[in-house]
């Protein structure tokens, strides 16, 4: 019986998490992490190589992203995606 009350409430949270605004298609069921990942190294290095993330302080890496996100045209999601990859990765060095 509990199986029955568990299938419907994970149907309904898998379901409501697909899609979050700011999300282009193809995101919607991508981690956050890497979404940024692929962000950071795939669409950042059609300008240039991608930097370092030791290179850079965590502050400083707010600014660089928040600097280069309309340049890259990235949605508010791939910004998102992008700054949390770089701190998490800066903060496991």
């Amino acid at each position: 019986m509990r199986l029955v009350w568990t299938l419907p409430i994970a149907a309904v949270a898998v379901v409501a998490g697909c899609q979050s605004p700011g999300n282009a298609p193809g995101e919607a069921l991508e981690d956050g992490m890497a979404l940024g990942k692929r962000v950071y190294y795939g669409q950042c290095i059609r300008c240039h190589v991608p930097e370092p993330i030791a290179n850079y302080t965590a502050d400083e890496w707010r600014d660089i992203v928040a600097d280069m996100a309309p340049e890259a045209k990235l949605t508010p999601a791939q910004e998102a995606a992008v700054l949390r990859y770089v701190l998490a990765e800066r903060a496991a060095l």
